[in-house]
Parts: structure tokens; sequence; C-alpha cells
């Protein structure tokens, strides 16, 4: 089994990290958010649910687009485009003043989550077979 190529591995890793916490920072704030902007309390689990989903939803439809983009101009231009986008999208999600704003950020967060499986590709490329499952 060859050593993995740590110097490749570190960077990769500290994005999928902070694509977790980024993903998930909004959970604990999400429900008051919402219901600041007048949602009946009947409702709120509803929008918070449709909040919530509206990221994987876009990212379900334009992830492949990216994955495809970055075949043809290479994954790092790719990479590093959808991983400014998303973390820019995070401040106008915590500074929405309407429940259609804050779906609006969201989705476009989710447009621009392709870097999640765009960095499972670069793990694959930079080891080989014998430490793949290692380092993916």
């Amino acid at each position: 089994m060859t050593k993995l190529p740590w110097r490749f591995i570190a960077p990769i890793s500290l994005t999928r990290f902070a694509l977790g916490v980024s993903w998930a920072v909004i959970h604990p704030y999400v429900a008051e958010q919402v219901a600041s902007f007048g949602v009946a309390p009947e409702s709120l689990g509803f929008w918070v649910g449709v909040i919530e989903a509206s990221l994987q939803f876009a990212e379900g439809i334009i992830t492949p687009a990216f994955v495809h983009l970055s075949e043809y101009t290479g994954r790092k231009p790719v990479l590093l485009c959808c991983m400014l986008v998303y973390s820019w999208c995070l401040l106008p999600i915590g500074l929405s003043k309407s429940l259609g704003a804050l779906f609006f950020w969201r989705m476009a967060q989710g447009m621009f989550t392709a870097f999640s499986p765009i960095t499972k590709g670069i793990m694959a490329e930079v080891c080989d077979d014998s430490n793949r499952s290692q380092g993916i």
C-alpha cells in the first residue's frame, strides 16, 4: 500500500469539513428566523422544512452540470468558484428579511454545492488503487 499524498489530501479534507460546518450552521437558527417573518406557528415546521430541503433540491439539479463542466475546464477553477459563491451566500441567508429571500439564497447556495463531489473526484485522482479507499 502506498502512502497517502497528504499534501493534496489535507486541503481537500479541510474543504469537506468546512462544507459540513457551513451546511449545518443554519439548522439551529432557521426556525427562529422563519418565525420572525410572521409565519404562523402551525405552519412553521413546513416552511422550515422547505427552506432546509431547498439546498438539497438545487444541489441535485445543478451539481451534475458543474461536475460535467469541471471535466472540461478543470476541477480547480470550478471548485474555487463553487466554494466562493457558496460561502458568499451565507451572508445574505443570515440577513434575509423575508421568507422568499431566505428561500432564494438557500437555493442559490445549493446550486454551488457542487464542490462536494468535485473534491471526491480530486481525491480519487490523487490516490492510487492501493490507498484510494483510505483517501476518500
